[in-house]
């Protein structure tokens, strides 16, 4: 009687022993499930509804100095409005990943984890004339902006713009010129616009995952984007930046 007792105590010690096993294991199995599906949260998650951009002509009130827009240069649906779509779904990547044709597809042309848009700017006006342009950002959430990189084509020559690094040094990031104010991103002026004179422009926007401020704290952040051109009758703009 005491060897049966003795055989299902070892029996009975067995098979707590491979519960707790398979326990532990299941729990590592679930640990595991978790932290994929995290990861994968946070790829997905990352800067959602990121990108949205208006691109819009402040109207100057005269035939003689207009300026019109549009996706294509032939202007086949010219307006002084056009917006791009938001980009969701994006996560950091470095600039070294972007494609070198950035400038060469016009409209809303998205990659994987960046945001590119061309559109072209006509003088539809009679005299030639003298214009302004600026990039702003609002709406921002989760300090995105800190590590956003924003590059301007302008006729195929670029500038990326970014914040100054945040260690306090006021240094501009490697390869950017800083924003201008905390919503400003650049001012840009252009003179002697004649009439039927086009300008080609490429935004380019993307998450730098090399800067020290891509953090996790941004997941889940947004911003919006906004250009706006002014007209400035005969040579006033430039006299005014002396």
């Amino acid at each position: 009687m005491s060897n049966f007792r003795n055989r299902r105590l070892v029996t009975d010690a067995a098979a707590a022993k491979k519960y707790m096993l398979t326990m532990r294991l299941l729990r590592g199995i679930v640990s595991t499930i978790l932290v994929l599906l995290f990861a994968g949260y946070v790829s997905v998650s990352l800067y959602k509804k990121f990108g949205s951009l208006t691109i819009s002509i402040n109207k100057y009130n005269s035939a003689e100095y207009s300026l019109i827009l549009s996706e294509t240069r032939t202007f086949e649906r010219p307006s002084a409005t056009i917006a791009a779509k938001e980009t969701p779904d994006i996560t950091n990547i470095a600039e070294a990943d972007l494609p070198a044709d950035l400038d060469h597809i016009d409209g809303q042309h998205n990659g994987p984890n960046y945001f590119a848009y061309t559109f072209y700017l006509m003088n539809n006006g009679e005299n030639t004339l003298t214009y302004r342009y600026q990039i702003t950002l609002s709406d921002i959430s989760q300090d995105v902006d800190k590590a956003i990189r924003i590059r301007l084509y302008v006729d195929g020559n670029y500038t990326t713009y970014a914040r100054v690094r945040s260690d306090g040094s006021g240094l501009p990031e490697e390869g950017t010129t800083p924003f201008l104010t905390a919503q400003t991103v650049m001012l840009g002026e252009r003179a002697d616009f004649k009439p039927n004179d086009i300008a080609k422009f490429t935004i380019v926007m993307w998450i730098e995952g090399n800067d020290a401020d891509c953090k996790d704290g941004m997941i889940g952040g947004q911003l919006k984007c906004e250009m706006q051109f002014n007209v400035v009758e005969g040579t006033e703009a430039s006299e005014s930046a002396e």
